[in-house]
Formats: C-alpha cells, structure tokens, sequence
C-alpha cells in the first residue's frame, strides 16, 4: 500500500445519523446487488513474483485504479477493551464475539462514482458523485451534502478500502499519515486461498490534540488475483486514544470482490428522500475514529480467535 487512506477504511468508513426512525420504503431504491464471490472479469493483472511490500502495495494500488467498475462486498467487526489482547509479538487474539457485525455494500464506476451501503440495525447510503457525496440516514430521516477531496474521485477503491496510508474521517476529510513502516508479513491462507499478508504502522496524525490513533493495519490480499480478502486494523493500547487495556481491533472481512460489472444506472441517486431533513455539518472535524461505531446491547457469547 502506497501512502495509505483508510480507511477503512474506510474502510470505512463511517457516518452514523441516528435520530429517531423511518422505513426502507423511504430510501432511494438503487438496484444494487451484494458482491458474492470473488472475480477479475475482464481486469488482468501483472503477475507478481516474490514482491517486497512497496511493490506488492504498489501493484495492488495501481490495478485497483486501472478498473472500470467494481463491486466489492465486506463485513466489520469492531472489538475493543476486553474483547481482544495482542502478544509482545504482535500476535491478535479475539476473546470475544463482535456484538454487531454491519454489513457494507461498496460500488464503483468510472469517472468517479461511488455507493457506500451500510445495514444493520441503522441503515445509511453515501453517495459519491466526483467530488459531490450525499450522506442519507433511513431511522435519521437526515441527509447531509459534502463536497470531498479530489483524490477521492481520482483514487476511489485504494482510498475508501484503505491500501493506501491517508485516512477518510467521519466527516469525509481526507487526512493524510505517516508511514513508520512497511512490510511483509509470511504468507497465509484464508479460506483455502493463498494471500500475501502485507503490514502498514502509522503514526498517530490529524486534527485536535491527540489527533487519529496511531494504527497497523494488516491486509490479507490474494496471490492469483490481488483482491481483498480481509484486513485488521490494529490501534494498540499504549496508541490507543481511549483509555482502556487493549486499545480497539477492527476487522473487515470480504464476502465478495467483483471486477469490471455491469452497474445499475440508478446505482447513484444523488437526491435524498423528500421525507429527510437536511444537516448541515463542519468540515473540520474533532478527533475522530474513521471505523468507529455504535456498539448494541446486546449479550456476547465468548469464543476465541486468531488474526
């Protein structure tokens, strides 16, 4: 990943209006499937051969830009305090079930437009058209209007899914971070596919006093195809911002990854629903996590696993 954005990030990445409630019915109705599978279509890739981290990252960085259109489908897990513990060697253990696991439903076409579809128990859409974007909450019945950085239009997949450095915040501001390293992790397997597991540190940067988290992330790319199949992202507890024991964990896990598909030409209303009110929010954001979210109350269930 070259200078990474996130952000997850992202990811996503994340703006959560929550007042009140409103049905689906009410939502724009893009017919816009969920990615299921993993497939280059009619992409091509450059064959890779023992790469070291800046290569693999820049290759996956400009193939990602190379594509037309993409459907990519993603789960997140977002654990913190007692949920997780990592080990002097970096090793990450899940002590805990996530208690709410969004599903993400991201498209993109060429020049520059981009759906963002969150469901759980808030339902939210962004929207990207250039550099215009429309965020519309369903239980909110909000909508607000943001214009974003140009290197969202021009880099959309490496940004939003977070192979490369900078970082999207809540606002949609892109923020860049320093990288303090970049390396090879050995190679694993992840549902019987073989992936290069390549790891980026950053430093802790943005707005505010303590500014973002600083942060490893860990992204588990496949060999024959360069695409995601997942990524953990690592804010350990000494870099934490929130003063807990473990500092938080995310994890995102890809369902599906599809390249050069046909996309609905209602994929990306640009109007919200006539029942949303419209919010007008800062540009300037305080310290912000780009993958937080609102944690349920719900009951875990206790089961241990390794990333």
């Amino acid at each position: 990943m070259l200078t990474r954005i996130m952000s997850v990030i992202v990811l996503p990445l994340i703006l959560i209006i929550s007042i009140g409630g409103c049905g689906q019915k009410d939502f724009p109705s893009a017919s816009v499937k969920r990615a299921e599978g993993f497939s280059l279509g009619s992409a091509k890739i450059e064959p890779l051969k023992n790469p070291t981290a800046e290569q693999l990252q820049s290759a996956v960085i400009k193939f990602y830009d190379s594509l037309q259109s993409a459907s990519v489908s993603y789960t997140l897990e977002r654990h913190s305090t007692d949920e997780w513990s990592m080990d002097n060697k970096g090793n990450v253990t899940i002590e805990k079930e996530a208690l709410s696991v969004p599903e993400y439903d991201f498209v993109f076409c060429k020049p520059g437009k981009t759906l963002i579809k969150v469901e759980d128990e808030n339902l939210v859409r962004k929207v990207q058209n250039g550099t215009d974007m429309l965020v519309v909450s369903v239980p909110g019945k909000a909508y607000t209007k943001y214009n974003v950085d140009a290197r969202l239009a021009e880099h959309v997949i490496p940004l939003w899914l977070a192979v490369t450095p900078d970082t999207i915040t809540d606002q949609n501001v892109l923020m860049p971070r320093e990288v303090t390293s970049l390396k090879m992790l050995p190679d694993d397997k992840l549902d019987g596919v073989d992936v290069y597991v390549l790891e980026l540190s950053l430093k802790i940067g943005g707005y505010g006093a303590s500014g973002l988290p600083a942060e490893i992330r860990r992204i588990y790319i496949g060999k024959k195809d360069l695409l995601l199949r997942q990524m953990s992202i690592i804010q350990p507890p000494s870099l934490s911002t929130r003063k807990n024991d473990h500092g938080d964990l995310i994890v995102l896990k890809f369902i599906g990854f599809q390249c050069n598909v046909d996309v609905p030409k209602d994929a990306f209303p640009m109007t919200a629903p006539a029942v949303c009110k419209k919010i007008t929010v800062s540009n300037k954001p305080k310290v912000v996590n780009p993958y937080a979210h609102p944690k349920p109350r719900s009951k875990r269930q206790g089961a241990k696993k390794n990333y």
